[in-house]
């Protein structure tokens, strides 16, 4: 008596850590020579100031710290667009206090800050699971130098990372923003449906999507 709704669908891109490995290949030598070339140089433009790290949060506290400096990165760069932002919203940002809480210890989600010469340029937030690292939110500092790409290398340092502790896959989830694309390579797309009761109220909405979608 349910039905089930398709609302849309996304492309996904993804990292094959696992692969990688087992061939021996370096993260950088398996994207295009225009990617490998701009992180190369972000990197080399970085360590003129300092070394370049990353540290995943130790523990609750710590985490929440992160997350704190990344929801006050995210909501910088999203409002600047004209958008809300994710943290806009009471619901979502208790939501991941308590999963942080709950979930940390027991590696289903990591925090991860990556620092040049000690200042950070971005967080983020994994959800962990079954060898899958899955790239859920990010807040970056952008520079004003355009030739940094602090998201790329953000990116970057936690995939390497990943390689080294023996994780399968990097995922970059559903979106079709340009650095997924640039960073992985594509995966299934990631599809959206809701199931529904059959009522009276749901049927007549779905008739007039019908008529919405077939005449605008």
């Amino acid at each position: 008596g349910v039905v089930m709704r398709e609302l849309f669908r996304k492309p996904s891109w993804h990292v094959e850590l696992a692969a990688l490995r087992a061939a021996g290949t370096p993260y950088l030598d398996s994207l295009s020579a225009n990617t490998r070339q701009q992180l190369r140089r972000a990197v080399r433009h970085y360590q003129r100031r300092g070394p370049l790290t990353i540290a995943r949060a130790r523990d609750v506290p710590e985490a929440l710290a992160f997350l704190a400096e990344l929801k006050r990165l995210h909501q910088r760069y999203w409002t600047g667009k004209g958008s809300p932002g994710a943290f806009a919203y009471p619901f979502f940002e208790a939501f991941q206090h308590r999963l942080i809480t709950t979930s940390l210890q027991a590696g289903a989600v990591e925090l991860m800050r990556v620092c040049c010469a000690g200042q950070p340029i971005g967080y983020l937030y994994n959800l962990v699971g079954d060898g899958r690292v899955l790239c859920y939110q990010s807040g970056i500092d952008y520079d004003h130098d355009p030739k940094l790409k602090p998201g790329l290398v953000c990116h970057l340092l936690c995939i390497e990372l990943h390689l080294r502790e023996g994780a399968a896959v990097y995922d970059f989830m559903a979106g079709a923003a340009r650095y997924k694309a640039s960073l992985g390579v594509p995966g299934p797309d990631m599809v959206y449906r809701v199931l529904e009761r059959p009522t009276p109220r749901l049927r007549l909405e779905r008739a007039l999507r019908g008529l919405v979608r077939r005449f605008f």
